[in-house]
């Protein structure tokens, strides 16, 4: 089937395996991964090209922690995910390959 979505004056068509978004305020199309589709039903969050904000925000929600750290780190951009399963590891595989450390202190984490 196809969906259209609109905003503003712009207007889309999708189709299978399409999906929307506003970038800059300009409505686009992409590519969907089909895997990666209702994978938070089984615990994975999988991201591309997100805001490492928005990932924390994710970690922090999941995991019902608060992490700190210093706002010029949340600019960077992450591809890649986790799984809700193990804190340790989900921290791991997010924060390890941009370079930083973190460390965790009860419901803390801080990250640097």
């Amino acid at each position: 089937g196809k969906v259209s979505v609109s905003s503003k004056d712009e207007k889309l068509i999708l189709t299978s395996g399409k999906k929307a978004f506003i970038n800059n305020g300009i409505l686009q199309e992409t590519e969907v991964n089909i895997n990666e589709i209702g994978a938070w039903r089984t615990g994975d969050f999988y991201f591309n090209q997100a805001p490492l904000e928005t990932v924390i925000n994710e970690l922090e929600r999941q995991f019902e922690i608060e992490i700190e750290m210093s706002s010029d780190i949340t600019e960077r951009i992450y591809n890649g995910y986790f799984n809700k399963e193990n804190l340790t590891e989900a921290l791991h595989l997010v924060f390890v390959p941009m370079g930083l450390q973190f460390e965790i202190d009860g419901k803390l984490v801080t990250v640097e």
